[in-house]
């Protein structure tokens, strides 16, 4: 028998996305990753409003990601008609004076 029969697949890397605008501390975030030894694709961003899409309406899932700091929480619709209006949502939301910060 080869040793080929007990290898296990490659582990699928996992999907980072980091809102960080110091290069600093992406630099610290990735050797902390590394150091654990994980796969891992890291996306960075300077900047960025979190919004989630979602196909769950429950209202314990709306709760926690506002608690985890998520701006929006939108419901992923059932028809190609609404799921393309989410388009217009997105662009509300970028332009929602709510959400840019102060400089207060």
């Amino acid at each position: 028998m080869t040793s080929h029969m007990n290898a296990q697949p490659p582990a699928t890397p996992i999907q980072i996305l980091l809102a960080e605008d110091n290069p600093g501390d992406v630099f610290l975030i990735r050797e902390a990753l590394r150091e654990q030894g994980l796969e891992y694709e890291l996306s960075v961003v300077e900047d960025g409003e979190v919004a989630i899409l979602s196909s769950s309406d429950w209202p314990k899932d709306r709760l926690d990601t506002a608690a985890l700091g998520a701006n929006c929480y939108i419901q992923k619709p059932f028809s190609l008609e609404e799921f393309m209006e989410i388009g217009a949502v997105l662009k509300e939301l970028l332009s929602s004076t709510t959400l840019v910060p102060t400089t207060e």
